[in-house]
């Protein structure tokens, strides 16, 4: 508001610099020539002095009319996007549900790794592995029935808002769970040594708290690898009106799925500990 005002306030200043420096400088020659006359010819002063006041009222009212279409040349609308209602607890909505789930999906990713590595050497890496995608989809489903439910408690929306959370959220941590997955499954507990930093990068990246365009170069790049960013982006638009949600859903899901063939490769590399059994 305070730059709407501020660029308003210049843009007239200006006009008005503009125009008093062509008035000045049109009464001048105006003036000078007006001099020239009377020095030529001084027994027609009267008339060239009504004739020179006619011209100067003349001139003025063009130069006032040119400078009134020039302020008028450029006008501007301002179309709100996302309008949030008064109160913390609408503005920060978006990011603190979007933020709790990849927290949750970081501490869950260490834990489905652990049962991932001790079924591994029984009944083989790929059907283990396989059960674990089922747990990650699994609890993708039911876990934000609870938290949306939770949210709807405190900024009360409709039944249908509360369902396209819910599907928002769930694709959120099916995408959030393979990504932490990764690097757990790769170093196990220790995983979370990058997982850590990731979840921590999202905090700025995933644009809840700063709006992407003016967020430096590297969290914006890191946005657009961010769970985060796409769920709070769909969140503010399921909450607070807004265009192209179901593209930031497809592109949860491309991030779900590209982890997934990350994973397999990864799989596809280890090897059981226990060497008698016949890996499918």
């Amino acid at each position: 508001m305070s730059k709407s005002v501020g660029a308003k306030v210049q843009k007239n200043v200006l006009l008005q610099q503009g125009k008093g420096v062509l008035s000045a400088a049109t009464l001048s020659q105006l003036e000078t020539e007006t001099k020239s006359l009377i020095a030529a010819n001084p027994t027609q002063k009267d008339a060239i002095l009504a004739k020179a006041k006619a011209t100067q009222q003349a001139a003025t009212a063009k130069i006032n009319q040119t400078y009134a279409n020039v302020a008028k040349s450029y006008q501007y609308d301002i179309v709100k996007v996302n309008k949030v209602p008064t109160g913390m607890q609408h503005s920060m909505a978006p990011f603190f549900m979007s933020l709790s789930f990849y927290i949750g999906s970081m501490i869950a990713a260490m834990l489905i790794v652990m049962a991932y590595k001790s079924f591994a050497p029984l009944i083989g890496r790929w059907r283990s592995y396989i059960y674990t995608e089922i747990a990650i989809v699994m609890i993708a489903m039911f876990a934000p029935l609870l938290i949306v439910g939770l949210s709807k408690s405190m900024i009360h929306f409709s039944t249908n808002v509360y369902w396209q959370l819910w599907f928002s959220h769930t694709l959120e941590l099916f995408a959030a769970l393979n990504v932490n997955l990764i690097f757990s499954l790769i170093l196990g507990q220790l995983g979370i040594m990058i997982n850590m930093p990731f979840m921590l990068t999202q905090v700025v990246s995933g644009a809840g708290l700063i709006p992407r365009p003016i967020l430096p170069e590297f969290f914006k790049a890191m946005s657009n690898i961010s769970p985060c960013f796409y769920a709070i982006r769909a969140d503010y638009n399921i909450l607070y009106g807004g265009n192209h949600t179901e593209t930031l859903w497809l592109q949860l899901f491309a991030i779900g799925v590209v982890t997934i063939v990350i994973h397999l490769i990864i799989v596809a590399f280890q090897k059981n500990k226990n060497p008698l059994v016949d890996v499918a």
